[in-house]
């Protein structure tokens, strides 16, 4: 008798950051500044083992308050960044 236990999170990839929310905020004209402050606040999250690979929304959402700390980025443009990120990590 097996147990079968899926570890895995929603989440959002690496390939889906690359081609699904840094491409949404150059579509929404953010600066190329903007989106490498972007990269750097989650690139922890990417580069981890690929059993934790990705950003779940618990990371997504530090990955924000980080921005708001340290950015001059909007909060108009922060919550949509947080709610596009949400939407891909189910």
């Amino acid at each position: 008798m097996g147990l079968f236990w899926n570890s895995s999170k929603p989440n959002v990839s690496k390939t889906e950051f690359r081609e699904r929310v840094l491409s949404h905020l150059s579509a929404r004209n953010w600066s190329s500044a903007d989106r490498d402050k972007v990269k750097m606040a989650f690139a922890g999250h990417l580069d981890e083992s690929n059993s934790e690979s990705g950003i779940d929304k618990k990371e997504i959402k530090q990955g924000i308050e980080i921005l708001r700390k340290t950015s001059n980025i909007s909060d108009d443009r922060l919550k949509d960044l947080e709610d596009h990120m949400n939407s891909l990590a189910k």
